[in-house]
């Protein structure tokens, strides 16, 4: 006899057994199986266990059943509380809570005002044992990222709950697998950049300077005020006074007619935009062609991978004594404070600048001759706070150089943080940040110079941490062939090229000397691939462009000179392929290390019933698949390479 389909069995058994929504079996060790009864012909139980005729003509058997009933035996947990903290979100600088009214819906609606719509939630539940699942993934609180564009429906169930599905392939043959189960409470979130009040969607900054012209010194002052329209985004900032100068190297010019950056500074600590709040603020320019994204698009990968103190950058519109001076980026400046590298203690804390500018005072060490400046703290000021001098700041510079070039292969992972330097060489390598060749705005700190713990045991208790990461305006293939941007170096080498020979080895010391830095970039690496943050910067191309747009072509109607018509759309286009490319070609170059058989955290196990009648793990197996996807969805070509691909049924698999 020619076998029904799936659809066809269901509407002929449906009159069978009494209509009802499930049934559900309840085992030894509070496990909870959920059949739906369209599924069902009959059920039976005795002492082994409980029996379910399925409409397909399978039996599931579940042994220890101890009840079978068509009412949930049990209440459904809820979410006691459900928020969206800062602290877990990078773009996002107020946190947003449900109240208790909304906890009680099946809908909790939040508005949120960041860039991007990646958002991990905080959350807890109204049971101990219970747990939330958003389609297969297991959801855990303050960890699990989730595109929240769409509205997301979580299921909240107690552990070991599960439900029966059954599917059917284009053929009409049935598998078998089971889902979560629980309540089902559907998230929806309003992002403000959707809708800003301004028609070109950025906060407007307007400062008014007591001189009536735009700061043309980068070395003194100039006071004024600002005034800030968040544009129903963004709180406002009402009219407050700031001293400003400008500031840049090459971005500099001091001409009243460029498009030039600024520092400026608050008496008290202040939250523009509802940032952390911090005295010292700048208005970058990114006035060169093309580069109005690079700067945001480089911070946000700096945050993805974990550096150290990522820079946040909101796109504004800038107003000089009411005149348009151009689409700007609000950042913090980098430096020892509560709004950059916030530390408890600053005593025997201190920053170093590693820049080749000669217009300040430049140390070289002798084991590299690496350019150093100390950028804080300022030891020309009066601060009695300081426990530490300017010889001390350099001696463990030194010592940490000394030790990088003329100790063992292991030994400088004391002296230098290994686990924010390979963050740092991740992000700079994966944009391609050329500014490392100089060097030039290389940052990296220590909370306590005086420490004598490398000299004592072997290793330094407060190591130099690399970082914030910062300028990224001669990254993504700038000057490589063109003065244009996510067009060159996609599939180029970062050490070998220029970053082996230079400085006789610093950088390619500080990357490959330790097996355990290499084993550990490779992992960060892996983890970046498959975890969802790839696909995060690249969606974030598209977020950020969209809510930008509007300023960014409002920005050649400027009055300053460098007017910049690049098509950003097509820009944001490259950006994304660019770092797709990228990315897979880091990755495939890397030399790879077994990091152990990490199951990916969160998933359901899917489960097929045998003829016996038991149950069955599915697992993927790559040589079963005459075809693979790329984790850009594209199909592959090169089998025999290297890399993360994605089954046609969807599953992740690594090629060694």
């Amino acid at each position: 006899m020619r076998r029904a389909t799936l659809c066809g069995i269901i509407l002929f058994f449906v009159s069978v057994v009494q209509a009802q929504d499930y049934l559900y079996i309840q085992s030894v060790g509070d496990t909870l199986t959920v059949v739906p009864s369209e599924y069902v012909v009959s059920y039976s139980m005795d002492a082994d266990g409980a029996r379910i005729m399925l409409i397909t003509g399978k039996v599931l058997f579940i042994p220890d059943a101890e009840s079978l009933v068509q009412e949930c035996p049990a209440t459904f947990p809820r979410f006691a509380s459900y928020k969206f903290n800062s602290k877990q979100n990078d773009q996002l600088f107020q946190s947003v809570a449900a109240s208790e009214a909304e906890l009680l819906k099946d809908t909790i609606n939040l508005s949120v005002a960041q860039i991007g719509k990646y958002l991990t939630a905080t959350f807890l539940f109204s049971d101990e044992d219970a747990t939330a699942w958003v389609g297969s993934v297991r959801q855990e609180s303050k960890v699990t990222r989730q595109r929240m564009a769409e509205p997301v429906t979580y299921i909240i169930g107690h552990k070991g709950w599960r439900q029966l599905q059954i599917l059917q392939d284009k053929t009409g043959e049935a598998s078998y697998r089971y889902i979560p189960f629980g309540r089902q409470v559907t998230v929806c979130v309003d992002f403000l950049t959707d809708h800003p009040d301004d028609k070109y969607n950025v906060p407007r900054i307007d400062i008014t300077t007591a001189t009536g012209s735009v700061p043309l010194s980068k070395t003194t002052y100039i006071s004024g005020t600002i005034t800030i329209d968040g544009c129903g985004v963004y709180p406002d900032m009402p009219t407050t006074d700031i001293l400003i100068k400008g500031r840049g190297n090459i971005s500099w010019s001091g001409s009243s007619s460029s498009k030039n950056p600024y520092h400026f500074k608050f008496a008290e600590k202040q939250k523009p935009l509802g940032m952390k709040a911090g005295k010292h603020w700048v208005l970058l320019s990114n006035k060169q062609t093309g580069s109005m994204m690079c700067n945001a698009l480089a911070q946000k990968a700096s945050a993805l991978a974990g550096c150290a103190y990522p820079c946040h950058i909101v796109p504004v519109e800038l107003y000089i004594n009411g005149s348009y001076r151009g689409s700007y980026n609000l950042t913090e400046k980098v430096g020892l404070n509560n709004n950059s590298v916030s530390l408890d203690d600053e005593s025997c804390a201190a920053m170093l600048e590693l820049d080749t500018y000669t217009n300040e005072t430049i140390w070289r060490d002798n084991a590299y001759s690496v350019c150093t400046k100390i950028h804080d703290p300022d030891f020309d000021e009066d601060d009695t706070y300081l426990a530490i001098t300017r010889e001390d700041v350099l001696a463990d510079w030194k010592d940490a150089t000394q030790t990088l070039r003329y100790g063992s292969n292991e030994d400088y992972t004391g002296r230098f943080d290994v686990y924010y330097l390979i963050r740092y060489l991740f992000a700079n390598e994966l944009c391609y940040n050329t500014e490392l060749q100089h060097p030039k705005s290389v940052f990296l700190y220590s909370e306590n110079v005086l420490d004598d713990g490398f000299k004592l045991t072997g290793t330094d208790e407060t190591p130099w941490v690399f970082g914030p990461m910062w300028d990224c305006d001669w990254s993504f293939g700038y000057m490589r062939g063109s003065s244009a941007y996510f067009v060159n170096a996609a599939e180029s080498e970062y050490y070998s090229e220029w970053l082996k020979p230079l400085l006789s080895g610093f950088w390619y010391a500080l990357r490959y000397k330790s097996v355990e830095v290499d084993k550990a970039y490779y992992t960060l690496w892996y983890h970046f691939m498959t975890d969802g943050r790839m696909q995060e910067l690249i969606d974030y191309v598209a977020d950020y462009y969209e809510y930008a747009a509007p300023s960014l072509r409002h920005n050649t109607q400027s009055v300053v000179s460098e007017k910049d018509n690049s098509n950003y759309a097509t820009i944001a286009q490259r950006a994304a392929s660019w770092f797709r490319s990228r990315a897979n070609y880091v990755f495939s170059m890397l030399t790879p290390y077994d990091i152990g058989e990490e199951q990916e955290e969160g998933k359901v196990t899917p489960y097929i019933i045998d003829s016996e009648d038991s149950l069955v793990p599915v697992r993927p197996d790559m040589a079963t698949h005459s075809y693979l996807f790329d984790i850009s969805g594209r199909r592959i070509i090169r089998r025999n390479q290297r890399g993360i691909y994605i089954t046609p049924d969807g599953h992740k698999v690594l090629r060694p």
